[in-house]
């Protein structure tokens, strides 16, 4: 046995390092919106869309938000429907930001 010191091109350290950053990032925006009763439901982002669908004409960097159209059409009212639809996209959107950095991880 013995202790190689010439440079490698493995570099698993960098690797773990990226990988515990990455999901320290994930985790950390998880965290908030899986103890928001407010997110969980869906009403944050209902309450978003439809006051951006009516102020959108009134802001100063237009483009700079990117809601489609038809989120703005069929998901931008204040209805049970789309709040539970809404519902469904922050359950969704929690879990793929707490199980993503295990399914990504750099090999």
């Amino acid at each position: 046995m013995r202790i190689e010191h010439g440079p490698s091109t493995a570099n698993i350290w960098a690797q773990c390092l990226l990988m515990l950053i990455a999901t320290d990032i994930y985790w950390n925006s998880a965290w908030p919106k899986l103890r928001s009763p407010q997110f969980r439901i869906g009403l944050h982002l209902a309450q978003w869309i439809h006051t951006y669908t009516q102020v959108r004409d009134q802001l100063p960097y237009r483009r700079q938000y990117a809601v489609p159209g038809f989120v703005r059409r069929h998901m931008g009212n204040l209805t049970d429907r789309d709040a539970r639809l809404w519902r469904l996209v922050a359950a969704t959107g929690i879990t793929a930001k707490s199980a993503l950095p295990r399914r990504c991880g750099v090999r």
